[in-house]
């Protein structure tokens, strides 16, 4: 055979393959082994062009803690807390960093909508915490509202009271409904603050909603571990907090939409805005 044309039916087997296509005696694509991508290099923190429309903005750039710092601290100082894979990620306490605390946005916020994703594994205990009047309570951590998040190490046999599941308003409000994803995906979580009027969101499905101002739910308060901090969750505005609480947890997408604010509210200010001035930034 001369090498021309020994050329030419080599050049024939392999043209299929080169330009996309299956070659007649070559596996099926499907056949081959899935690849997975560890690290995506696609940064999910941003906005669609409905949520710019709709008012929205980022509060985590995915990329540094712009716009962050620990609770009661002028920066994040915490080495549990890192940037990674587009993610606010926290270590657990038993992976050997020293230092932990909860984070707060630099900003505070009134009438919003604050919307997050976060996944976390069997057994993770946290929460987010919004409305924080810093220095409130003298604390460690916020003393304020909380989104609950506990992921249960066997659904079938929840060992949290309902007032501590996910979704619930953290030692007051059982979640009704919702559903957590499973292990290894992101869940969309929202909390809706609109003068008193709260509700809380899981994937897609609100599990509750309360006045905060209402005789009813000032008994739960009462009922409550914040009995002893009266005027607890009557402040205007706050921050938005992630808790430490331990576990190991990741939170993207922290987006929020302000709402314009009510004609009067029943609420109170910082009584230490003064104190929180000077004492945030040590």
């Amino acid at each position: 055979m001369h090498l021309p044309t020994l050329s030419l039916i080599v050049l024939a087997i392999l043209l299929p393959a080169v330009s996309g296509q299956t070659a007649p005696s070559g596996a099926p694509v499907r056949d081959l082994p899935a690849q997975s991508v560890e690290k995506p290099e696609a940064n999910p923190n941003v906005l669609t062009p409905q949520e710019l429309d709709a008012g929205w903005r980022l509060l985590f750039d995915g990329r540094s803690f712009h716009g962050w710092r620990n609770f009661r601290k002028a920066a994040v100082v915490a080495d549990r807390w890192a940037v990674e894979e587009g993610c606010l990620h926290l270590y657990g306490r038993s992976s050997g960093r020293l230092t932990g605390g909860d984070l707060i946005t630099t900003e505070s916020f009134a009438n919003f909508e604050f919307a997050f994703e976060w996944m976390a594994g069997p057994g993770v205990n946290s929460g987010v915490k919004y409305l924080i009047d810093e220095y409130f309570a003298p604390s460690r951590s916020p003393v304020s509202f909380e989104y609950q998040i506990q992921v249960e190490e066997d659904p079938a046999k929840p060992r949290r009271k309902p007032i501590h599941s996910t979704g619930a308003l953290y030692d007051m409000i059982p979640a009704s409904g919702g559903v957590i994803r499973p292990a290894g995906m992101f869940n969309d979580s929202r909390v809706f603050v609109n003068g008193t009027h709260i509700e809380h969101w899981l994937n897609g499905e609100k599990v509750l909603e309360f006045d905060r101002d209402s005789a009813p739910f000032r008994e739960l308060v009462a009922k409550s571990k914040f009995w002893k901090w009266p005027g607890f969750g009557l402040n205007v505005a706050g921050h938005l907090g992630l808790q430490d609480h331990g576990g190991e947890i990741w939170f993207r997408r922290l987006r929020v939409k302000p709402l314009g604010a009510r004609a009067s509210l029943p609420l109170r200010s910082s009584a230490h805005s003064e104190e929180a001035s000077t004492a945030a930034n040590p």
